[in-house]
């Protein structure tokens, strides 16, 4: 196991009564803000996490790789977080995040209506950007970082189960 603490934020009571059947050993919070999106959620976890670094990740993606969140735990010692990188592009919601500056950066942009995951890192001055490629070793697929968006991702995503056993 990678942690004792489990923090799920969701939409509304029902479907924290959901998740809280299915995940007891989870604290689940309910977002504070009507905003349904991923850095209010965010927020609302970083608001009861006790840890001093977290995890972050969204809801739809179903093959994390353990490994991949030990490495990124490793790559964020003494900095703001650990932020995996494709290119250009920043994956925010596979990430290891130091929780005070976490909270204080998604704090500050919730409370100026910037509700995009990467506002908040943008905020984050020690932030080490780790290349999704050096992730390999770990997930030499990259399934850590495929979502589940459509009929196509879950049709794919049960291929991938199946396969696996």
């Amino acid at each position: 196991m990678i942690t004792q603490e489990i923090v799920v934020s969701v939409k509304d009571p029902e479907q924290a009564a959901r998740i809280r059947q299915r995940l007891p050993a989870a604290q689940v919070v309910v977002d504070e803000s009507e905003s349904q999106c991923a850095l209010v959620g965010f927020l609302s976890g970083l608001r009861v996490a006790k840890s001093t670094y977290v995890f972050a990740t969204a809801c739809d993606m179903a093959f994390i790789e353990p490994n991949i969140i030990r490495a990124l735990l490793q790559r964020a010692c003494n900095s703001d977080g650990a932020v995996p990188i494709d290119g250009k592009f920043l994956e925010p919601l596979c990430a290891v995040y130091r929780r005070k500056a976490a909270l204080r950066a998604a704090k500050t942009c919730v409370e100026s209506g910037k509700l995009s995951m990467l506002d908040m890192v943008n905020q984050l001055r020690r932030l080490v950007r780790v290349p999704v490629e050096s992730l390999k070793e770990f997930d030499p697929q990259l399934l850590t970082f495929q979502n589940i968006n459509s009929d196509e991702d879950f049709e794919r995503a049960n291929r991938i189960i199946q396969t696996r056993g």
